[in-house]
């Protein structure tokens, strides 16, 4: 009795899992084609008007990562529909997000956390000079390359300019990190980004 085929998501070749939520899941997966491995995040089970709104955010943040070029933010590759589930195709980055390394290995050293904040200050002004703003910038949404370097990811509540997704004073984010008039207004700025940055830094 031979093993089952892996599954594949389009092109793509599933390997396992990286993580999973209620509403996607984000899986490691070898890109035939071009013989690289990437990162695929979809969206699942969502039904009805739940469906409508994100499926609009995830093509909002295909085409936030799309418009962003800088060594600061994990980069796009492609992005699709398997089945009636999209995917986005990204850069695999090799972990672990600061949240985890944090909780891992503790408080960072001043020279270090500085160094951090200017790589992710540097991404956010790329994004910012494209009005874009990241809407959830927190310590689980910067994730470490293989070449040491910390990048910004999960622009899946990113406003852009030609977004009309979210009303007007709705929130979005993690309150934790939230500047204070996101939080009690639902109004964000690139300077409720950097609110975000700077307690992600603290």
């Amino acid at each position: 009795m031979t093993d089952a085929a892996p599954p594949m998501i389009g092109r793509y070749r599933v390997l396992d899992a990286i993580g999973a939520g209620a509403m996607g899941t984000l899986v490691r997966a070898r890109d035939e084609r071009l013989g690289r491995d990437v990162a695929i995040k979809r969206v699942k089970n969502v039904h009805g008007l739940t469906a409508a709104i994100f499926l609009a955010r995830f093509e909002a943040e295909a085409r936030a990562l799309a418009a962003l070029s800088h060594p600061g933010v994990v980069a796009v590759y492609d992005s699709g529909v398997d089945g009636d589930e999209p995917f986005l195709v990204m850069e695999l980055l090799a972990g672990p997000s600061l949240k985890d390394d944090l909780r891992a290995r503790g408080p960072k050293p001043a020279a270090e956390v500085a160094a951090i904040g200017i790589q992710l200050a540097r991404a956010l002004e790329a994004a910012h000079a494209r009005g874009i703003v990241h809407r959830d910038v927190k310590p689980a949404n910067v994730v470490r390359a293989a070449d040491g370097t910390w990048k910004l990811i999960d622009f899946g509540v990113a406003h852009l300019p030609d977004s009309a997704v979210t009303l007007t004073g709705q929130f979005l984010g993690t309150p934790s990190y939230a500047a204070p008039e996101a939080l009690t207004l639902g109004r964000f700025s690139p300077a409720s980004d950097v609110f975000g940055l700077a307690a992600t830094l603290l």
